[in-house]
């Protein structure tokens, strides 16, 4: 049997199902949304989207607050992800909404550098779609208020945090 649709798909704009906005806004506002599109719901402050001629690979993210990117889910993932690691490690405080896909090199640099993970219990519904996602997601944590993601979070999914420990390896 070939499942296809587990691998690849024709779509990119996964747009993030409203219950995620919902408990994202619980945490604080969205200052930043930098791939958005005509068809998001984030509402964030600031939206950069390519269809306005903005690419938020292009723009530094820091000083617009809470970022939340749910990147284009195609071979420009990758760049997103280090994109995200990036500024993260600039100062900016994100949260990320991606296809758990835990053997690729670009979830793997997440993995690496995020505070947190949180694998999504079940299957999302994205805005628009007609049916559940056929891949698993994961939220990640850039930043510091890690205890108050897990706090907001802890009932949607199995958390993990990233534990640095004396001897400045990462376990």
């Amino acid at each position: 049997m070939n499942n296809s649709t587990m691998f690849s798909s024709d779509r990119i704009d996964w747009n993030t199902p409203k219950e995620i906005i919902e408990i994202i806004r619980k945490f604080d506002d969205i200052g930043l949304d930098p791939c958005s599109n005509p068809n998001s719901i984030v509402g964030a402050t600031t939206e950069w989207s390519l269809e306005k001629g903005i690419s938020g690979l292009r723009r530094p993210w820091t000083e617009h607050g809470l970022v939340y990117c749910n990147p284009p889910y195609g071979r420009a993932i990758a760049e997103w992800s280090r994109k995200i690691v990036e500024e993260a490690a600039l100062g900016a405080e994100v949260i990320c909404l991606l296809p758990s896909r835990t053997d690729t090199s670009w979830m793997q640099l997440m993995f690496r550098f995020c505070n947190v993970s949180l694998f999504w219990k079940g299957r999302l519904t994205f805005l628009g779609a007609p049916s559940a996602a056929p891949f698993p997601s994961c939220i990640m944590y850039f930043g510091k208020r890690d205890s108050r993601f897990c706090e907001i979070f802890d009932q949607f999914g199995q958390l993990y945090r990233r534990v640095q420990t004396n001897v400045g390896r990462e376990e």
